[in-house]
């Protein structure tokens, strides 16, 4: 489902739109408002997680989303992920 749910996919799309790029930052500011509210992660791995994301775009121009970024940096497990998801 995180996948299908965009929240793994994205680096891995060969082109977006720019409504494409607002609509995924959107999420990833909810997704990450969600983590922590449900308990799954802190707001200090969020903020590191956000600083990865900034980073990344800046210096690669990459957007990966935050669900993606929490799960490479081992503090979120797939099913978290589809969880916050369902709530969006």
């Amino acid at each position: 489902m995180a996948l299908s749910q965009g929240v793994i996919g994205w680096s891995h799309t060969p082109t977006r739109s720019k409504e494409d790029k607002m609509e995924s930052k959107h999420i990833d500011r909810r997704f990450g408002l969600a983590a922590v509210e449900m308990g799954f992660i802190t707001v200090d791995q969020l903020f590191e997680a956000i600083k990865i994301q900034i980073r990344e775009e800046l210096e690669r121009g990459e957007h990966r989303l935050i669900g993606r970024i929490l799960l490479d940096m081992g503090v979120m497990k797939l099913l978290q992920i589809d969880e916050v998801l369902e709530t969006l």
